[in-house]
């Protein structure tokens, strides 16, 4: 089997190796959180707003920082307001 050869056979490229590592690291991230009822989305944002010390930083900054929608950002952010 080649080195980008998938089991499968299939061959990956670079960027799809680096999106599927990425996946399964995220996975593996959630799974160990989870006893903390806590996810890797919820940390980032944590630590992007503990980042910005003592400067206020919107959702509307947050959404385009992490590239997502109003309404995920604003489920983030609720689940993260209702643990406190």
């Amino acid at each position: 089997m080649k080195r980008n050869e998938h089991m499968f056979g299939e061959t990956l490229h670079c960027g799809e190796l680096i999106k599927r590592l990425n996946d399964a690291l995220g996975r593996k991230a959630n799974n160990t959180l989870m006893c903390n009822d806590v996810t890797l989305s919820q940390i980032k944002v944590l630590a992007t707003i503990s980042e910005a010390a003592d400067e206020t930083i919107t959702l509307k900054e947050l959404e385009k920082h992490f590239e997502v929608k109003q309404a995920t950002m604003a489920g983030i952010a609720a689940r993260l307001e209702k643990m406190g």
